[in-house]
């Protein structure tokens, strides 16, 4: 076994102890409160619901600065941040607010944004070590405020008990995010899982920059750069000779999409090899379960709709029954519909798309609709193809 193979395995075996002796310490410590507490039951009073939402906050609001701050000081600028329901939008200077009260206790989250093009290989690695730092951080931080209360919850043993729940749930819901931090589920992961897979993957990070600059690009101040896409591609290919089941991974999904956009919108030279991964995603994506994949799946399938009508493949007739009613969510359907008729049939659906508030084009559609994300992809494919029938 290789050198670093075996530090990756030492690195490994460490990390599954440390993470088991936290439940491990977690389950004591709520039995023994547990059982303390029942004794007490009988005084239960607005004090136990205050320090449950207190406890409760103070953890969101720590693990979410820490990001806040580590991004900034890396050099990464925020566009936007959510902590227990209450949206920050971070606009030239100004900090505007939203209140949704149904997303109270599901956390919070920060948006950063890579405002630099990047233009070298040295830039991109650099980014990619300050983005790594100010994502473990979050982790980090909750770790140590797990350890504070845990400490203060022992000291305050003789205490009233009133005092020291506050304590102990603020330990319960720290450890509770750093164990969360681990885990994935569907789209969504956690920290320390994002974490190793930035420094496993590399991909996934590329995919990641290429997203988040895509972003600006309705400002027209920012673009991809050609090193960045590069890059990518290569990877890509890479990867795609490692991994038979492409369609399965929704990182490279996410990666041919960009590439397949470029290509139609930008112009790019994409060699023969990733032109062969186009065609293999079409051959073998399963037309009859595509309501049932990932929703990037689901949207590189339109597109390749769109790549074979820009190519001018009449198989793009035979893929396009499938695309309809493809999302769970209606609003979306109904804009990929009306693309779908505007693109390859000629109909005339301008006004539709064009308005604001009918821009679904994922079930992240309401967050883009907050940040004024004008999914400018989707409007510059429309200006392909229109330009094209003129």
């Amino acid at each position: 076994m290789k050198k670093s193979n075996i530090k990756k395995r030492i690195y490994q075996i460490v990390g599954i102890t440390i993470y088991i002796c936290i439940i491990l310490l977690v389950g004591k410590m709520t039995r023994s409160f547990l059982k303390e507490f029942k004794y007490e039951i009988r005084e239960f009073n607005i004090a136990t619901l205050g320090s449950f939402i207190g406890a409760y906050v103070v953890c969101v609001l720590v693990h979410e600065l820490a990001h806040l701050v580590s991004f900034l000081l890396m050099g990464f600028p925020v566009v936007a941040a959510e902590i227990c329901g209450i949206l920050l939008f971070f606009l030239h200077r100004k900090i505007k607010v939203k209140i949704n009260f149904s997303r109270i206790m599901l956390g919070g989250w920060i948006l950063p944004l890579v405002k630099k093009n990047i233009v070298s290989l040295k830039q991109y690695k650099h980014y990619k070590r300050g983005f790594s730092f100010a994502l473990i951080m979050g982790p980090v931080v909750s770790c140590m405020l797990m350890v504070f209360s845990l400490l203060i919850n022992i000291k305050l043993k003789n205490d009233d008990i009133w005092y020291r729940q506050f304590f102990f749930l603020l330990f319960f819901f720290s450890a509770g995010f750093v164990i969360s931090s681990v885990l994935k589920k569907g789209n969504s992961r956690g920290d320390i899982y994002s974490f190793f897979l930035i420094q496993k993957r590399k991909i996934f990070f590329l995919v990641q920059m290429c997203e988040n600059i895509d972003m600006e690009k309705e400002k027209n101040i920012y673009k991809i750069s050609n090193c960045l896409i590069k890059e990518l591609e290569k990877e890509l290919q890479f990867q795609a000779k490692k991994n038979s089941d492409i369609l399965e991974d929704a990182i490279m999904v996410s990666a041919i999409n960009i590439i397949l956009m470029r290509y139609i919108i930008c112009g790019d030279i994409i060699d023969s090899s990733t032109k062969e991964l186009f065609e293999y995603c079409i051959s073998t994506v399963e037309t009859d379960k595509i309501r049932f994949m990932e929703e990037e799946c689901k949207i590189l399938f339109i597109h390749l709709i769109y790549y074979l009508k820009y190519e001018d493949d009449h198989r793009w007739e035979t893929l396009i029954p499938y695309a309809i009613n493809i999302f769970d969510d209606d609003g979306v359907n109904q804009y990929y519909k009306a693309q779908i008729k505007q693109i390859c049939y000629l109909e005339n659906n301008l006004e539709f798309l064009n308005e604001r508030e009918n821009i679904k084009t994922s079930s992240f559609w309401e967050i883009e609709h907050l940040l004024n994300i004008q999914q400018q992809d989707e409007r510059n494919l429309l200006e392909i193809f229109c330009e094209s029938i003129n």
